[in-house]
């Protein structure tokens, strides 16, 4: 299934080892542990930046020009052993709040502006879960509907349903990436061990893609 029909692709040994053993001290870094992760990375980290940008990640982009905008990180632990219902990511971060059509609804959470913009725009991103762990069925993998990106926003009825019909789960291996659209229905379950699972979560997008007077919370060019 190409990555335009399924709305996924995973990527094998992506990372080295020893990249990774810096990636993961860099992690311990900015998380502190307890909860389930740590918002806006990538101003707070030149080394996941530069991995960000780095061609043995953009490589693997289905477009040029794309641009890290959002940075996550993501952790499993038997202090933050967190289920995640079956969602589509439909918002944005952007530097400041401004009405323009189509982008409802706004939410202020950790002093960043997210909303949700049009489908369109949506469709147009890139996330990739870069695995700093082995992500076994027994830590909280990630599950997906292939092809449910090309229904653009589901309604929150129809969407068990769905994903109940259709779920696939994905193991990875640390060094290994996971790109998907955000728009493509997702989920995980509590780890059923849980040690670590982090997950280094950035998404792509055209900078000069929104509407005008909006900007990137993010991204700094």
């Amino acid at each position: 299934m190409s990555f335009e029909a399924g709305g996924f692709a995973l990527f094998s040994s992506v990372v080295d080892e020893s990249t990774l053993e810096e990636l993961r001290a860099e992690f311990t870094r900015l998380h502190s542990g307890g909860t389930a992760g740590v918002r806006n990375v990538l101003e707070q980290s030149p080394l996941i930046a530069s991995l960000a940008n780095s061609e043995a990640l953009v490589r693997h982009l289905p477009a040029s020009g794309l641009k890290p905008v959002r940075s996550l990180l993501f952790d499993k632990t038997p202090e933050a052993n967190w289920p995640v219902a079956w969602h589509q990511d439909r918002t944005i971060t952007v530097k400041d709040r401004h009405e323009v059509d189509g982008y409802s609804p706004w939410t202020f959470k950790n002093q960043i502006h997210h909303v949700e913009p049009p489908a369109e725009l949506l469709a147009k991103m890139v996330t990739l879960r870069i695995h700093l762990d082995d992500g076994g069925p027994e830590n909280g993998p990630l599950s997906i509907v292939p092809g449910s990106h090309c229904q653009g926003k589901i309604p929150p009825d129809h969407i068990a349903g769905l994903a109940d019909a259709n779920a696939t789960v994905i193991t990875c291996v640390a060094g290994d990436v996971f790109m998907m659209r955000p728009l493509l229905l997702h989920s995980s379950r509590r780890a059923a061990k849980p040690g670590h699972r982090r997950v280094i979560h950035l998404e792509f997008a055209d900078p000069e893609i929104l509407e005008q007077p909006l900007s990137w919370a993010e991204w700094g060019g």
